[in-house]
């Protein structure tokens, strides 16, 4: 009778919701769960680029259920609107402009998370850009990167010879220490040098089909 009141694992919460994110697609969910269980009763401030049919965020917000929860969308015919109870802003990730002001708007964030356009230039350029909005000991998660490796079917924006894979760039900061991109202002990989304490790159067995990262942030802002 105990097990009625138990909590879901994100895994479960994820096939019970249809997000991709579950063992029964990526399998991302298990190593979110690992970072964020001891979080799941904060009152924390989430962000998510990417809403699609809303999958994932209601599976975040039966998850982090005293959260504040914001999202991203590319496109809708309301430029702001509320659903499954999170504010949701209209915009695309690689306008700078745009992402300022809701940046602006929402910070400090606890959690991001990018399930954006998965463009190699966009989830270059959007880490770069949203990592100092999140308070310090904060987590960023970049999302589906095995765009880096070539889709015939996708146009990710990679290029030929691979020199600006994602997956790769994350691969280097774990054995440098330094964050490299020709995507991002030079600032901002500097930013990103000196305040990420945690790289992790998760594999699967196929890694161009299923990859996934968390970053984490100085808990003391240097």
């Amino acid at each position: 009778m105990l097990d009625l009141f138990k909590p879901k694992s994100l895994d479960a919460l994820a096939v019970r919701y249809g997000t991709d994110k579950s063992h029964k697609a990526h399998n991302f969910a298990q190593f979110y769960d690992f970072y964020f269980s001891s979080l799941r009763d904060k009152p924390l401030r989430f962000l998510e680029i990417g809403l699609g049919r809303g999958s994932s965020l209601r599976m975040w917000r039966r998850y982090f259920k005293n959260a504040k929860l914001f999202a991203i969308e590319a496109e809708a015919r309301r430029a702001r609107y509320r659903f499954f109870g999170a504010n949701v802003f209209i915009g695309r990730q690689e306008d700078r402009e745009f992402m300022g002001a809701v940046a602006g708007e929402i910070a400090p964030l606890d959690i991001i998370v990018d399930d954006g356009s998965h463009r190699v230039d966009d989830q270059q350029n959007t880490l770069g850009f949203l990592f100092p909005f999140l308070k310090p000991g904060g987590y960023y998660i970049l999302e589906d990167i095995h765009t880096s490796y070539p889709d015939p079917s996708a146009d990710y924006g990679l290029l030929p010879d691979g020199s600006n894979s994602t997956h790769q760039m994350l691969l280097d900061f774990k054995k440098t220490g330094q964050f490299k991109s020709p995507h991002a202002p030079q600032e901002e990989l500097d930013y990103l040098s000196s305040q990420v304490t945690l790289c992790e790159v998760f594999e699967h067995e196929d890694k161009s089909k299923h990859l996934t990262s968390i970053l984490r942030k100085r808990d003391v802002v240097q």
